[in-house]
Parts: structure tokens; C-alpha cells; sequence
């Protein structure tokens, strides 16, 4: 089996439960009566959400390299022979999407490093652990929050998802879709 053996039915199965939660928050979730705004949140002040011609600048610099680095992985894909290939030329089944995982890293990492040197928040290589390190480290707290949030405000949206994406499922075997490239639901 490949990664795009159920590719298909993923890209249906996305669209339908963004839908999904779009639905259930706006219906349900959001009509809750303990939802209150907070008090001590930032204010919807636009002015402070004006970027610097820095920051505008590196935003078009991290563009363009993730750009460049896009077109250089689909050149390198695109010879038959190529060694990020797997056998018979296959892309499916191949070191590249074997180690896709990488890929996506070093294009990040790419990426962040452009725009953190173009506004000057690198200044060095020694740099990027600790900016690395600060920013998992001021998602911390936040992340543990949303998880003790979630336990009770995402029944609705679980139930929901559940619901429609089992029905989703029989609807596709009953009518004998593929799931994806040479892959037959039966």
C-alpha cells in the first residue's frame, strides 16, 4: 500500500468534516451560555496588527525561497532516474515519500530562517535552537489548556465527525468508489 492509496476518499472525507466542525461550531458550540469574551484579552485594535516593512519583506523573501525550494524538489522528482524515485520510476513508493517527513522539516526550517534573518531575529546559526526552544516553550501552557478544554467543549464536534464520516464511508463502499489510485473500496 502507498500513502496515496486512500486519496480519494481522504480528500472527500477532508472537505466533509471541515464542513462538519464549520456547522457544529457555529449551530452549537457557539450558542453555549458560559462562553463569555475575556477581559483581560488584547483589544481588536487593527493598528497593532500592521506588519513593518521588515516584517513585510521577510514574508515575501520566506515566499519566495519556499517557492524556489518547491521548484527544486519537483525538478529533482521529475527525471525517471532520479534517486528520490522508487523502482520503475514509481513516486508513489519512493525514498521521497518515505522520508517526506524530512522534506517538510528542512522546507520549514528553510522557511523560518529566511524570514527570521531578513527581520533580524537571527543574527546567527547558534540562534535558531533557542528561538526553536522559546517558541515550544510559550505554547506549552497553552497547548496543556487546550487539552483540558477540549475534553468537554469537542463532544458535539466528536459525536458529529463520527457520524458523518461513518456515513460517509458506507455511502462510498455502497457505491464501489476507490478509495484512491489502485486502490478499489471492495
Amino acid at each position: 500500500m502507498s500513502p496515496l492509496s486512500n486519496w480519494f476518499f481522504n480528500i472527500v472525507s477532508s472537505v466533509l468534516l471541515a464542513l462538519v466542525i464549520t456547522l457544529v461550531t457555529r449551530l452549537v458550540l457557539s450558542k453555549r451560555d458560559d462562553l463569555e469574551a475575556d477581559p483581560d484579552a488584547p483589544g481588536d485594535d487593527p493598528d497593532a496588527l500592521q506588519l513593518s516593512a521588515r516584517e513585510r519583506t521577510g514574508l515575501l523573501r520566506a515566499t519566495i525561497v519556499f517557492g524556489l525550494a518547491a521548484v527544486a524538489i519537483v525538478a529533482v522528482l521529475i527525471p525517471h532516474g532520479s534517486p528520490l524515485r522508487g523502482e520503475n520510476g514509481s513516486i508513489v513508493e519512493s525514498p521521497f515519500l518515505d522520508g517526506i517527513a524530512m522534506v517538510v522539516a528542512v522546507l520549514f526550517g528553510l522557511v523560518g530562517i529566511t524570514y527570521g534573518v531578513t527581520v533580524q531575529a537571527i543574527e546567527r546559526a547558534a540562534d535558531v535552537p533557542k528561538l526553536m526552544a522559546e517558541g515550544i516553550k510559550q505554547m506549552a501552557p497553552v497547548l496543556v489548556l487546550f487539552f483540558a478544554i477540549a475534553q468537554s467543549y469537542t463532544v458535539p464536534l466528536a459525536v458529529a465527525m463520527t457520524v458523518a464520516w461513518t456515513l460517509l464511508f458506507l455511502a462510498w463502499w455502497a457505491l464501489g468508489i476507490p478509495l484512491g489510485p489502485g486502490a478499489p473500496v471492495r
